[in-house]
């Protein structure tokens, strides 16, 4: 029994060990959280450590190339605008004054003032054909002749029928005469006045036969076709020797004027109240016509008139402009470019069209000042020309902008020209260097 009572009471190794074991977990535990923050914080230090040396490093490198590329010059880099900035090479102009014309740009198509198919006005068989293919012709000048005798043997048949009733209305007035003066004891009053008739007969009879002869000198003159303008032939639609109807809708030849000529252009709606309003206080507004790559002047003309109405489909006019062609760059259905000629403003300012910039508050200048420092300068744009635009406000003339580089400024920061960079860097001219090479 008490073997079995000290059994109970002795501590048995499993249970002591249960008993140690939460203890001990607790103290385990804190020792490793405090080691894993010693741990990261020594790998953050040496972070940080890292990142200063690099950006001392690469900061030192930056200061000694500056250094160096301005031959042992100190310079500090900073962010643009400040003082210590190196200045940014720019190009700069000024502005200037000048008139500037207003110019409608529009496409065109050249449209002769006149385009003629000849037609015959009396048949037969062409006889001759009077003319060459791309002949210049005068007005009036014969281009073919239709075989004429028939038409001279009408002539002559109606000449005879007309001598024969004039013979015919002699005799019968003479005849009336004769029995006017016997008077009413020989002849009766009846046959007189069938007399007076026959005469009044033969007079229409006559007078018939004179339209007669008229028309058939007309006819005959049809047979000989001429020209009704001054133009240039084209390409012969019938040879000689072919018989050809009156009215035949081929004809014997198209005639196309050339001096002067149209050219008949679109242009947008929006331009129209402008130029009728020029046309309204008389002035004459002038148009110039340029080829297809705008290179080459083609003639100088004048507007005559725009259409009476704007096409809805394209929000466009037409309008037509006279040339004088007499040198023959203008040719019938020739595209070409217009430029109409609107209104000119006088001595406006004026900049280059990469001087003017885009922002949300609108278009803007980089303005230099005295001190070669930008200032961002807002202004209203107008009308362009060239390669040049129009300042209605914001600017004056004499002013200096920025017309490159401008992409690389803020407010405030200094500016040079190219020609003031190299002169600093003592970089001597192209030409300058050329001639020393040969020299040596």
């Amino acid at each position: 029994m008490q073997e079995e009572t000290d059994g109970q009471n002795m501590p048995h190794p499993d249970k002591k060990q249960e008993t140690i074991e939460p203890s001990s977990a607790p103290s385990l535990s804190k020792k490793g959280k405090l080691k894993s923050w010693i741990i990261s914080l020594i790998v953050l230090a040496l972070i940080f450590l890292l990142i200063a040396y690099i950006t001392h490093n690469n900061k030192a490198n930056t200061q000694k190339s500056a250094s160096h590329g301005h031959h042992g010059k100190s310079s500090k880099m900073g962010p643009p605008g400040d003082d210590g900035d190196m200045p940014v090479t720019v190009s700069i102009v000024k502005s200037k004054t000048a008139d500037v014309p207003i110019v409608v740009e529009a496409l065109g198509t050249v449209t002769p003032v006149s385009t003629i198919t000849v037609k015959p006005q009396v048949s037969g068989y062409i006889k001759r054909i009077l003319y060459t293919e791309g002949q210049m012709v005068k007005e009036g000048q014969p281009l073919a002749l239709i075989d004429p005798r028939l038409y001279s043997a009408q002539l002559v048949q109606n000449e005879g029928a007309l001598r024969r009733d004039i013979a015919q209305l002699e005799n019968a007035r003479i005849q009336l005469a004769r029995d006017r003066q016997l008077g009413s004891d020989s002849i009766a009053k009846q046959d007189v006045d069938t007399q007076a008739a026959t005469v009044h007969q033969l007079e229409g009879t006559v007078e018939a036969d004179r339209g007669a002869v008229e028309y058939s000198k007309v006819n005959l003159g049809y047979t000989t076709i001429p020209s009704p303008v001054t133009g240039r032939v084209g390409l012969r639609p019938i040879d000689q020797g072919n018989y050809i109807a009156a009215g035949d809708s081929s004809g014997v030849a198209v005639v196309t004027s050339l001096d002067p000529i149209d050219v008949v252009f679109t242009m947008a709606q929006d331009f129209v109240p402008e130029v009728e309003k020029q046309v309204r206080t008389g002035r004459q507004l002038t148009g110039t016509a340029y080829d297809r790559t705008k290179t080459e002047n083609l003639g100088e003309g004048w507007l005559l008139t725009l259409d009476n109405r704007i096409d809805t489909t394209s929000g466009t006019v037409k309008g037509k402009i006279r040339f004088h062609n007499a040198t023959g760059k203008l040719f019938p259905n020739q595209f070409v470019n217009i430029h109409l000629n609107v209104e000119t403003l006088r001595q406006v300012v004026t900049v280059p069209s990469t001087a003017i910039r885009e922002a949300d508050n609108g278009s803007y200048v980089w303005l230099v000042d005295k001190q070669r420092k930008v200032h961002r300068h807002f202004v209203t744009t107008g009308n362009s020309y060239g390669d040049n635009i129009v300042i209605l406000k914001g600017l004056d003339a004499n002013q200096l902008v920025v017309t490159e580089g401008g992409d690389r400024l803020i407010e405030n920061s200094e500016v040079q020209t190219p020609a003031e960079s190299s002169k600093e860097m003592n970089i001597k001219p192209r030409d300058n260097a050329t001639k020393t090479q040969a020299k040596s």
